[in-house]
């Protein structure tokens, strides 16, 4: 920031490997809980009859296939992290400015698709057997934990850092 002082010398190196792996668990946690969620739709489903069941097994795998996909996405985006981040105050003519951002913004939007998918899946499976939506569920209580553990993974990261070529 403009209040942080300007260290003299070289660059700081600051390893990324135990953030990394925090997200790719919080991404791992979020689509087993879209699986889960997804297994409850499909339960929902079955107790109504056999197009329901049909639709509901469509569904929950449609869901589990989507979340996947999100996985491999967000694991992709993680390994762009470089494992070591560099911070220099006195950027060597080699070296460039890298904004991070768009990999942290990548993955916060990743992870609210999982926890709204969880909360849709959830309410879908609730109102099969209810007749009702409900957002409030063990599983989505789970999600939102899960996720706002990736935020603050995610505030680790430093939104700029330097690479020398």
């Amino acid at each position: 920031t403009a209040t942080t002082p300007v260290c003299p010398g070289g660059c700081i190196g600051t390893s990324t490997t135990e953030v990394k792996g925090q997200l790719d668990q919080v991404a791992l946690d979020l689509a087993k809980r879209v699986g889960a969620a997804a297994t409850t739709l499909e339960r929902a489903a079955n107790k109504q009859g056999a197009v329901a069941a049909s639709k509901g097994k469509t569904d929950a795998a449609r869901a589990k296939r989507r979340a996947n996909q999100a996985l491999e996405l967000a694991r992709s985006i993680t390994l762009q992290i470089p494992a070591v981040v560099r911070s220099c105050p006195n950027t060597p003519p080699t070296c460039a400015t890298v904004d991070n951002s768009k990999a942290i913004n990548d993955l916060r939007a990743i992870y609210a698709q999982f926890r709204n998918s969880i909360v849709r899946i959830y309410s879908r499976a609730n109102f099969r057997e209810t007749g009702m939506t409900s957002r409030q569920n063990r599983l989505i209580q789970e999600a939102r934990a899960v996720e706002a553990s990736g935020a603050d993974a995610l505030a680790k990261l430093p939104r700029f850092t330097t690479q020398c070529s």
